[in-house]
């Protein structure tokens, strides 16, 4: 009949994808029970001085408090995901180059970075070549 329809207004909502966020808290969990039971095994075997020692360990708690409130851009969670992977694959010169990423486009901290730094240099070094 030649008649245009009447206007209507749409209205948009956001809403997060919740299973989005699971896939994230899982990641978040997972990492996180890496990089402790890595520092239960670095503090048992090396014998750190005591200062480097609760350095370390609050450097690597308050990471992981920040990945886990969402203060970390996801980026960070994903970086760190790929290093747990490449170390669970046993991929020794990946992950090599990947800890060198990790110190030049990082978005953690000088003392973030170094923290799992060393945790990560720790799988290079002492237990990924015992086995």
């Amino acid at each position: 009949m030649g008649l245009v329809p009447q206007a209507a207004a749409v209205e948009f909502t956001y809403r997060k994808d919740e299973e989005g966020d699971d896939e994230s808290r899982r990641r978040v969990a997972e990492v996180s029970d890496f990089l402790r039971s890595t520092m239960k095994l670095y503090v048992s075997d090396t014998s750190p001085p005591v200062h480097e020692l609760r350095l370390l360990s609050g450097t690597v708690e308050d990471l992981l408090s920040s990945l886990a409130s969402g203060d970390k851009p996801t980026s960070v969670l994903k970086q760190l995901s790929t290093l747990q992977s490449l170390v669970q694959r046993r991929e020794t010169d990946k992950l090599a180059e990947a800890l060198e990423e990790l110190r030049d486009t990082s978005a953690l901290s000088e003392g973030e970075t170094a923290a799992v730094g060393a945790l990560l240099q720790y799988w290079i070094t002492d237990i990924l070549p015992a086995h």
